[in-house]
């Protein structure tokens, strides 16, 4: 997001220069979590030079990583290094406004998703997809939220109902939809905004161990 760059004080470089950072960053954080010693590195941007990670992780080799991207480039350092993939709307612009949902139709999701396949290879099969569930309504009529947000996010109603940042109906529709994108997509991890977990704990509890 670029208000995360203003209120850091960071430079907001051209796309190309963001991403190139970002995979020296992984790579780095990678190589902490995996060093027993020393650790070093040397790319465009970072140079570490003997550097001990400390305390080291208790899980081995390391914890899993998680990126997330919507951006084809993003999305493939994520097929290639990271345990868990995020598809996410494309940020490139900077912004997160009703713009981006439609760069998170059911179309544009089944890209991502192939576009984390090519990269990743043999490894896909054990890779986990993940979203982040931006905005949730319960409500007993889902059909009229849907109807009234699609014009004003310029998408077909259908296609809104199952856009991945977005989670809408009752409850035992909630958890029908989130079925069908496991099944659909291919997502297994579901992250929630804080203001909906009491809201979404129901749902968690019908679909644990499914």
């Amino acid at each position: 997001m670029r208000s995360d760059y203003d209120e850091s004080g960071i430079a907001y470089d051209a796309p190309s220069v963001r991403v190139d950072r970002f995979e020296e960053g992984v790579a780095i954080i990678t190589g902490l979590l995996e060093s027993d010693g020393p650790f070093s590195f040397s790319g465009k941007h970072y140079t570490v030079t003997e550097h001990t990670g400390t305390p080291t992780p208790a899980q081995q080799p390391r914890p899993p990583i998680i990126i997330g991207g919507g951006g084809r480039r993003v999305l493939g350092i994520a097929a290639r290094l990271a345990e868990i993939v995020s598809i996410n709307v494309n940020l490139r612009s900077g912004t997160a406004g009703p713009e981006a949902a439609a760069n998170a139709t059911p179309d544009a999701t089944r890209e991502k998703i192939g576009w984390v396949k090519e990269a990743a290879g043999a490894r896909f099969d054990d890779i986990e997809l993940n979203c982040l569930i931006g905005f949730v309504m319960v409500t007993d009529d889902r059909q009229s939220v849907i109807d009234a947000m699609a014009p004003a996010l310029g998408i077909d109603p259908t296609d809104a109902l199952h856009i991945p940042l977005a989670l809408i109906g009752t409850l035992d529709e909630m958890a029908e939809e989130l079925e069908w994108r496991r099944q659909e997509y291919g997502i297994t991890y579901f992250s929630v905004e804080s203001d909906a977990w009491e809201a979404l704990a129901p749902v968690v509890t019908r679909l644990a161990g499914t």
